[in-house]
């Protein structure tokens, strides 16, 4: 028996020994794959954990984001308040003590470019903390992940680069208002005070000081906005953990993309005023025509485009979109909105993202 299973072996020994290697390789592929399906399912669930890590430090870092921007917004607001105080160029009009077309037309400068100045610098205030929250928040988590990094970001540093927006609220935002102050008096300063406007033509008159703001190629925030956010010494420091965020911070304010950013949303903020300002123009007609027709509905209806009112009586509504004591004001409702935007939101995640890697 054992003699024909010696024969049939070394008759068919080649094809034994080639089943053989085949098997073989065949189990050691399979056991191969097996490894590294499962090193690819620990990857998969480690980097799902990191995501997920990620995700909801940045979401913790949304709060903090928006926090941070309503309290610095109200000393914005004090600002725009103390240095365009109209309170008391209408105390002075009520007193009798002044020159009336004078402080008129000085109420009408302060009421316009309250408005502007509002817009301007809580969308400065909104982009410039999107960017250091995010920056730093960034740089933190991929430190906590043990990424090396050429340079260790530790709280000192942090505190140190979260403290320069101060320099806006402090200084910027002075001269802001003053470039907001000559552009807005170039525009609206020859306007005499009987003169009636309507909502086409202020939507006119605001894009026309945006227009002349833009052109101030110096001086536009759009196009120089680090100049209004950082100190002009900023880049004088000697840490290299801080040069490195300062340096980060300065190629995002340089970018195109916070300059469409910051465009679109100056250009909502003023459709924001305007529309503000269309109630108070529809109230107003009313009240000077109580026999407007009413639609189908029964609601009050008139043509918008057709109410004209004097521009004395336009001040007053412009001076009351930035109160003292109303958080349903101007500047209250556009601070939700910039918090709200998605496409600021964005911004500042892409910026999370592309830095926590």
């Amino acid at each position: 028996m054992s003699y024909y299973i010696r024969k049939l072996f070394n008759r068919n020994y080649q094809k034994y020994l080639v089943s053989g290697v085949v098997i073989s390789g065949f189990v050691l592929l399979i056991k191969y794959g097996q490894h590294k399906l499962e090193q690819w399912r620990k990857q998969e669930v480690q980097q799902m954990l990191v995501r997920s890590k990620r995700r909801q430090h940045f979401e913790s870092i949304e709060k903090s984001c928006h926090n941070t921007i309503t309290k610095l917004s109200k000393c914005v607001k004090v600002s725009v308040l103390e240095t365009l105080d109209s309170s008391s160029v209408i105390q002075d009009l009520k007193d009798g003590k002044c020159d009336k077309i004078v402080s008129w037309n000085k109420l009408k400068l302060y009421s316009f470019c309250r408005t502007v100045v509002i817009i301007y610098a809580n969308t400065i205030l909104a982009i410039i903390l999107r960017i250091q929250l995010s920056l730093t928040s960034a740089h933190m988590f991929k430190q906590s992940q043990e990424i090396t990094e050429t340079y260790s970001i530790d709280s000192i540093v942090q505190e140190q680069y979260l403290t320069l927006c101060s320099y806006f609220v402090e200084d910027g935002i002075g001269h802001l208002i003053g470039l907001v102050k000559e552009k807005v008096e170039e525009v609206i300063g020859a306007i005499p005070l009987i003169e009636k406007l309507g909502i086409k033509d202020l939507e006119d008159k605001y894009w026309k000081i945006t227009s002349v703001i833009s052109v101030d190629k110096e001086r536009d925030p759009v196009k120089n906005l680090a100049k209004y956010v950082l100190p002009p010494s900023v880049q004088e420091t000697m840490n290299p953990a801080l040069e490195k965020l300062i340096n980060s911070t300065l190629d995002l304010l340089e970018s195109n993309e916070v300059q469409s950013l910051m465009q679109s949303s100056v250009r909502s903020g003023f459709v924001l005023i305007l529309d503000r300002l269309s109630n108070n123009f529809i109230n107003v007609d009313i009240k000077n025509d109580p026999l407007t027709p009413e639609s189908t509905n029964g609601h009050i209806f008139t043509e918008l485009n057709n109410i004209k009112i004097p521009m004395a009586k336009i001040i007053p509504m412009l001076n009351r979109q930035v109160d003292n004591f109303n958080n349903d004001d101007l500047h209250s409702t556009w601070i939700k909105t910039l918090i709200e935007d998605e496409k600021l939101r964005n911004f500042g995640a892409n910026i999370y993202e592309a830095f926590s890697f």
